[in-house]
């Protein structure tokens, strides 16, 4: 991620952790990042549910499965979750003492942020 930031590199990795490190590592307040990930999925995929052959709960879940897909309500879930572990890693970051809140970039400036205040 550090050469991303850089500008000059991007990465293919699977999406919900690209998401889940955006939102909890590299957002500012109110979801600011400074990286862009593209819409497309490179390789479309999701997730499997296995179930032994013949099982009567395979169609009533892929149905149901299906409908919470199509309705935007795991798009939800996921952005709740994302919504959350992003706010507890801002609690965390905000109790660092303000020597830890330093952060120096490559030209030798120091960028402080509130709780060197």
């Amino acid at each position: 991620m550090a050469l991303v930031a850089g500008g000059k590199h991007s990465f293919i990795y699977l999406k919900t952790p690209i998401e889940f490190l955006m939102v909890t590592k590299f957002s500012k307040v109110y979801a600011e990042t400074t990286f862009h990930m593209a819409q497309e999925e490179f390789f479309p995929g999701g997730y499997a549910w296995g179930f032994p052959k013949g099982s009567p709960y395979r169609k009533i879940i892929d149905l149901m499965m299906g409908r919470c897909v199509m309705s935007g309500l795991t798009r939800k879930w996921l952005g709740d979750t994302y919504s959350l572990y992003q706010r507890e890693y801002t609690e965390e970051r905000s109790t660092l003492e303000p020597e830890e809140a330093l952060t120096s970039s490559d030209n030798g400036l120091v960028r402080l942020n509130m709780n060197a205040l």
